[in-house]
């Protein structure tokens, strides 16, 4: 009888959705801590409107920035709704599908390469989108590396949700370099690499893939010749830059470390002590 009583107590209670991806702390402390640096917010003016069961547009919004993670299902609406009525915001966002949001006017994307597992189990690749940046889509490696730190420490739970390709399914393309998307933007981010994108044209899909029937899996932005010669050599840079930052990681694992061309040689701990008794 108890065991029939607690299944009509849980009846009533309200059940978790894919919108119930509550923010661990740590992870909350890192985005705020990167907004106020990079646009000047003092953590005074911050609001978070979205709670459970809550209603944000009953929210008093003078003088007030929001710094939070909405529920994804209804992004699109809570966007336009802040931007009708000039409310300050840096709100959390899918990363596959931020680009979505690039041709609103005053939107920018901001691309991080951070898989954040929130606290109902939910394990997503997370950008942000604000109206407080003059860009329309822009890489932030350091808030990225900001995140893994923190995302680190959250405690690791069983994901959900995540999407299994079969193999041999998908297809992989090779975009050309005046395409942006969100992934391109995302691994640039990782790879410590940062760029800015101020104009860009929205587009799902390219002509070359109409015949076949396919999109850009999230979208992507068509950009002028010079910002693609100015993303490709950033992409560059970043990747040598993070192969030499490996290179005397390993290196230093290793006991030594890299001067110039030379690979100098260090005494280990062991060889320190037989030296220290001699």
């Amino acid at each position: 009888m108890a065991q029939d009583y607690q299944e009509f107590v849980d009846k009533f209670k309200p059940k978790k959705t894919t919108d119930d991806c509550y923010t661990p702390p740590i992870i909350y402390s890192t985005v705020l801590a990167w907004v106020e640096k990079e646009y000047g917010v003092d953590r005074a003016q911050v609001i978070r409107p979205f709670k459970p069961n809550g209603d944000y547009q009953s929210e008093d919004y003078a003088g007030r920035v929001v710094v939070d993670n909405p529920p994804f299902s209804c992004l699109a609406a809570i966007v336009d709704w802040y931007n009708e009525r000039n409310v300050k915001y840096f709100l959390f966002a899918p990363s596959l599908t931020a680009l979505e949001y690039s041709h609103r006017t005053g939107v920018c994307c901001v691309f991080t390469n951070s898989r954040i597992v929130y606290e109902n189990g939910a394990n997503v690749r997370t950008a942000f989108l604000t109206n407080m940046d003059d860009c329309m889509a822009r890489s932030a490696c350091d808030l990225s590396r900001e995140l893994d730190k923190a995302n680190k420490q959250v405690e690791k739970e069983k994901a959900y949700g995540r999407t299994q390709n079969r193999k041999g399914t998908v297809a992989k393309y090779s975009y050309p370099d005046e395409l942006v998307t969100s992934t391109r933007l995302a691994n640039l981010a990782a790879k410590g690499g940062e760029f800015k994108l101020k104009r860009g044209h929205f587009v799902r899909r390219l002509d070359a893939q109409k015949p076949i029937k396919k999109s850009i899996f999230g979208a992507g932005l068509l950009i002028s010749t010079k910002d693609a010669q100015k993303l490709k050599a950033e992409e560059v840079r970043a990747k040598e830059a993070r192969i030499k930052e490996l290179k005397l990681s390993k290196l230093k694992a290793q006991g030594m470390h890299l001067q110039g061309d030379v690979i100098h040689l260090e005494l280990s701990e062991r060889e320190q002590e037989i030296i220290n008794n001699l």
